[in-house]
């Protein structure tokens, strides 16, 4: 899964992170619904995230920083669904560790702004690749 690289225009910044979040949030739903559907688990689903405002100010920090944790709690309660039934990446197949996300502390739209979000979207996209390739180790296919 990839994803766009946080631009430097505003208007397309908004744009970019909602829709890649929204992008997250439906593939950790498509890997729990496998689980779900082969009964390795119960039924869980992952809310998806609030809208985001569409001005660069103080709702749209506070709505960066409530998705962000959203985003790492939501990635996390996946992991310790996995390492619950004892689905853990090859080689090792040892337990997974839950992330931590580097969140910007600021809003400004410069270079560490989007370092820090780039970071963001691709560390999540690498847990979403590491869900789906244990998945097909256990002969499970995200659809």
């Amino acid at each position: 899964m990839a994803f766009k690289t946080v631009p430097d225009n505003f208007f397309e910044l908004i744009e970019t992170i909602s829709s890649d979040l929204k992008s997250i949030n439906e593939s950790l739903n498509d890997v729990l619904n496998v689980l779900v559907s082969n009964y390795w688990i119960e039924e869980v689903t992952i809310p998806p995230f609030d809208q985001v405002n569409q001005e660069l100010n103080r709702n749209f920090y506070v709505w960066q920083n409530k998705s962000l944790y959203k985003l790492e709690n939501d990635v996390n309660k996946v992991i310790e669904i996995f390492n619950d039934q004892k689905m853990a990446p090859a080689p090792d197949y040892i337990k997974m560790k839950p992330i931590a996300l580097d969140k910007p502390e600021k809003l400004v739209l410069d270079q560490d702004f989007r370092k820090k979000w780039n970071d963001i979207l691709n560390l999540s996209s690498e847990q979403i690749e590491i869900f789906n390739d244990i998945l097909t180790d256990y002969g499970l296919e995200v659809i």
